[in-house]
């Protein structure tokens, strides 16, 4: 079993959808990336301590905040997968790259992210689950 870092596109992806979908709370404000760009932050710095307890080495710092901001208003709208299927996929791939530890599981982005999982699967319900996208 081998784990590997998501793109910077499927941890905004996922964060884009989440925030379309209001599960995580951001504030409203138009073109105010700051929250979005925090959760995607602290997804980067899970994968990354996973991958740093899977394979012991160093660990990487994450991203600045500034950089997540400008990933975020470069994302093109034909990179948020509208179908439920495909983000609880991209959701699930995130969720398996990061569960290397309980500290990681215990974590207030994973059982979030562990929540919007659940939603999208349940919104899923009819679609073609195994046609979406493991990773983008």
């Amino acid at each position: 079993m081998s784990s590997f870092m998501c793109s910077d596109k499927h941890i905004a992806t996922i964060v884009n959808w989440s925030d379309e979908r209001e599960f995580c709370g951001y504030n409203k404000q138009p073109r105010d990336f700051s929250q979005k760009a925090v959760t995607c932050q602290e997804m980067e710095r899970l994968n990354l301590e996973a991958l740093h307890v899977r394979y012991r080495d160093e660990m990487a710092l994450p991203k600045p905040l500034d950089e997540w901001i400008k990933i975020l208003r470069g994302l093109p709208n034909t990179a948020r997968p509208g179908s439920a299927a495909a983000m609880a996929k991209l959701i699930g791939c995130f969720l398996y790259q990061c569960d290397e530890s309980q500290a990681i599981r215990e974590s207030i982005t994973f059982t979030t992210m562990q929540g919007v999982e659940k939603t999208a699967l349940i919104q899923a319900a009819g679609m073609k689950y195994d046609d979406a996208p493991w990773s983008i």
